[in-house]
Order: structure tokens, then C-alpha cells, then sequence
């Protein structure tokens, strides 16, 4: 059993988490918890949990589907996802069930965020073609440091509610690294939020999970 806070800081280049609608300039802007004309920025922490929170939820049927070689569209039914993700009321529960994980969003490095604009168009699907009046502008994040390359750092924390099993401490540290060259938050088809190192910060957390991860991968 486990019950401990761990850290975790996702090593990434330029990202975007969008705002979901379109702003005077621009048609698909950042998220941000300031409006303003100032090119710094303060991102907008809700958003950034909830898309850690859905990376991490891929990532563990990515895991689950391969361990247990099911398809990915029933692993959501999995124990495992249920117990630590909750599940919602459906057909065949008459109940939602909270999960045992809770994040946060702690901090990013370095404090200097810069949001530039860029330029895409769309495509017609039918025709593969450039669809009328398809040019379309978008915001995106980059880190303004004097590293080339330049990334940023953001660090989430994972807090269980209850102790987690020695299963899902492994199924957790599979799903972590498997985040490894996965993209954080949108348009990803253009390189945006590329995952180059998922460092975790809990020592015991990751001898507890290499201590049971034969064990549970073998059953």
C-alpha cells in the first residue's frame, strides 16, 4: 500500500492550452486567468491539471490494453481506471464513484512565458485540398530563457484520497513513463507540447513500484 504525495515535472517544449473561443485577433487564443495586450502571460492552472489528468488517463488504457492485450474501447471498464479515476453514472452503474487520485497543478520554470501567434490553414478532408477561406491564426507558449533548446517545466502533484494497492502503484509508474514523447495540451499534429523527460520526484514511490513491477506484469 501507498499513500503519499508524489511530484511530477513534465519536460516540454512550446505548448498551447486553448481557450476554446476565438478572441479580437485572434481565432483560437490561449487560456489565460489574465486578458491583456502584455505579451507574459499567466497560465491558467485549471486547465493545465485537467489536460495532465487526461494524458495521464490515456496513457494508463494505452498500458492496461497492452498488459492485458483487450481493446482499448473496454479498458475505460477496467478496475483498475475506475478505482483511480472514478466513473461516471451509465447503463451499468447506477453511480458514479469518485476516484482515489487527486491533482494538482504546482509550478512551471521558468516564470517568463511568452505567447507568440502563428498562422495555419485547414484542409478539406474529401478533396485534400485548402478549404475556402481556411487561414486561421492560433496563440502558443514558449519558455523565454537563454537555453537553446529552450523547454519548460511544469510540476503536478498526485495526492491518493485512500492508499493505493501495490498494483496500482505499478500501473501508475508504467502510465508516467509511458507519458514519455506524448503531447501536452493541443495541436499536436503540429509539434506542439512534445513530452521530452517525465522526472519523478518520489523515491519511495519508485522503489515501491520496482520492488512489485515483475510481480504484477507476470499475473
Amino acid at each position: 500500500m501507498f499513500d503519499d504525495e508524489i511530484f511530477i515535472k513534465l519536460t516540454i517544449d512550446r505548448f498551447r492550452v486553448g481557450a476554446g473561443s476565438s478572441s479580437l485577433f485572434v481565432e483560437l487564443p490561449l487560456a489565460a486567468a489574465k486578458k491583456g495586450t502584455s505579451p507574459y502571460l499567466q497560465p491558467f492552472f485549471q486547465l493545465y491539471t485537467s489536460s495532465f489528468r487526461g494524458l495521464l488517463r490515456s496513457s494508463f488504457v494505452r498500458v492496461i490494453s497492452h498488459k492485458n492485450e483487450v481493446d482499448i474501447s473496454t479498458v475505460e471498464k477496467h478496475p483498475i481506471i475506475t478505482s483511480l479515476f472514478g466513473s461516471w453514472i451509465t447503463e451499468d452503474t447506477a453511480e458514479k464513484k469518485e476516484g482515489k487520485l487527486t491533482i494538482f497543478f504546482e509550478d512551471y520554470e521558468p516564470k517568463s512565458l511568452i505567447k507568440k501567434v502563428l498562422k495555419g490553414i485547414r484542409i478539406d478532408p474529401y478533396f485534400g485540398v485548402v478549404k475556402h477561406q481556411a487561414l486561421f491564426s492560433y496563440e502558443f507558449v514558449y519558455p523565454l530563457t537563454d537555453e537553446i533548446p529552450s523547454f519548460t517545466r511544469l510540476t503536478f502533484k498526485i495526492e491518493p484520497k485512500f492508499p493505493l494497492t501495490d498494483e496500482e502503484v505499478v500501473y501508475l509508474f508504467a502510465a508516467l513513463n509511458g507519458l514519455r514523447w506524448e503531447s501536452f495540451g493541443g495541436f499536436k499534429s503540429r509539434g506542439l507540447g512534445t513530452i521530452y523527460d517525465v522526472s519523478i520526484e518520489n523515491h519511495d514511490f519508485v522503489k515501491h513500484a520496482k520492488e512489485h513491477f515483475d510481480a504484477v506484469f507476470e499475473m
